[in-house]
């Protein structure tokens, strides 16, 4: 008696399910490779291509940056430059020694006062913290241009 091939073979359910696996294994493989690999990848400012960021960035384009990355802690004002909660962050290791407040990045004089302080923390990837996304060079040269130009503000 001649067996038949296709009885053999594991059900259709079980090879999709083979191909799903694999698929799944690949991918994670992609993204811990990708996550893996040193941070965000980005390049030191003096190597990030010029035309990667505006030559004279306006106010509102560091706000942005600034709004979508910063402020979740740096708001709200008070000694710990967080939401009442208490759950912000110094933004320089003096001002945290010292006990002076830290900005609140949703206020344009803050922002404008703290410039130096926002491009040394930025820059040397202390902030944002721990495992929160970091600025990516860009954003960084961004940020380093407006200061270089005098840090240009509607509050100026």
């Amino acid at each position: 008696m001649k067996v038949r091939s296709t009885e053999l073979e594991p059900p259709l359910d079980l090879r999709m399910l083979r191909r799903t696996g694999v698929a799944f294994a690949l991918l994670f493989a992609l993204c811990a490779t990708a996550f893996g690999c040193g941070g965000s990848g980005d390049l030191p400012l003096d190597e990030v291509d010029p035309n990667a960021a505006p030559a004279n960035p306006t106010y509102e384009q560091i706000f942005a940056i600034l709004h979508n990355n910063c402020t979740s802690c740096h708001t709200g004002g008070g000694d710990d430059g967080g939401d009442d909660d208490g759950g912000g962050y110094a933004v320089s290791p003096r001002r945290a020694t010292t006990g002076e407040a830290s900005p609140n990045l949703g206020d344009c004089f803050d922002i404008v006062a703290f410039s130096g302080d926002i491009l040394e923390q930025v820059e040397s990837d202390q902030m944002p913290p721990g495992a929160m996304p970091r600025l990516t060079s860009a954003e960084k040269l961004t940020i380093s241009r407006w200061v270089l130009n005098g840090t240009p503000a509607p509050c100026n």
